[in-house]
């Protein structure tokens, strides 16, 4: 009999826990414990996915998603690396926006998040603004 290395068990059992969450959550849904609705079985998941990349709505979904992805990225990071550089060659750049910057920096980004909703709302042509303040500060 081969014994298995402390090695290999952990990488085994790095595989076989989320597989054995998947397969318990999968039985309690099927013994009716939960409700489908709330909380929809991986087999239910499965199967909506396959048809979402069947129907080619996975795909568009994506593209969109990271079309604004990017487009939050150039506008916050262009005009972030302009006043960057800036700062960086004109002292009284970097006096007037070093303060507003010290100020917002310790705030975690997530934070800002209420605010950003109240001031633009949550429509989708209006989530640039969350997008920008993401890359605007690392």
């Amino acid at each position: 009999m081969k014994v298995v290395s402390g090695k290999a068990r952990e990488r085994l059992l790095y595989l076989i826990s989320p597989i054995a969450l998947i397969a318990i959550w999968q039985v309690l849904l099927m013994l009716g414990i939960g409700d489908r609705r709330f909380i929809p079985a991986p087999s239910d998941i499965a199967q909506r996915f396959v048809k979402l990349v069947a129907s080619g709505e996975l795909a568009w979904h994506v593209g969109v998603t990271l079309y604004r992805v990017a487009l939050g990225y150039v506008i916050g990071a262009v005009p972030a690396v302009a006043i960057g550089l800036l700062m960086a060659m004109f002292k009284p750049v970097r006096i007037f926006f070093d303060p507003l910057i010290a100020a917002l920096f310790p705030i975690p980004k997530i934070a800002l998040m209420p605010l950003l909703l109240l001031a633009f709302g949550s429509a989708t042509p209006r989530r640039s603004p969350w997008s920008r303040s993401r890359y605007s500060f690392p």
